[in-house]
């Protein structure tokens, strides 16, 4: 990986970063994070040129878009949660694609005992939606997990 490919990937991780950063606030991912994501990569195509498996990584993002959907569908995600796992699969490509979903698996996991465990001291007084029974979770931080795997490994 080139120095420029390092800086693309950084700045594509800090976006996933600032994605649960909202999710966190407002419970809501603006579009913005995930085009970034998506335009990062590619530039970091053309960087890192010829990138042999482009197209896998544009299919993995894909896959990961339609299985998204579903999940949306039955209530399991949000849609800025759809869009930010796509956008993040299209840097993992088939091979890093069970990272980022073992990854992202694991932090969901953690992110709901801890909401859980939270939810159990929280007063009546506090208006966090995470904290309320049956309440949202900012799930673009599990998402930040597993990017984070990703980019641990891939390094």
């Amino acid at each position: 990986m080139t120095g420029l490919g390092l800086v693309l990937a950084a700045a594509a991780l800090a976006c996933v970063g600032g994605a649960a950063i909202a999710d966190v606030r407002k419970f809501e991912i603006p579009d913005a994070w995930s085009i970034v994501i998506a335009a990062l990569f590619a530039g970091f195509a053309i960087a890192e040129w010829p990138l042999p498996s482009w197209w896998q990584h544009v299919a993995a993002g894909l896959l990961m878009f339609a299985v998204g959907v579903a999940l949306f569908a039955r209530g399991w995600l949000g849609g800025g949660d759809v869009k930010l796992l796509a956008a993040c699969a299209l840097w993992t490509g088939f091979d890093g694609l069970p990272w980022l979903i073992g990854g992202t698996t694991l932090s969901g996991a953690v992110l709901a005992v801890v909401v859980l465990a939270a939810r159990r001291f929280a007063t009546p007084e506090m208006r966090y939606p995470a904290l309320q029974a049956g309440g949202p979770l900012p799930y673009a931080v599990a998402i930040l997990g597993g990017a984070s795997v990703y980019a641990t490994v891939a390094v």
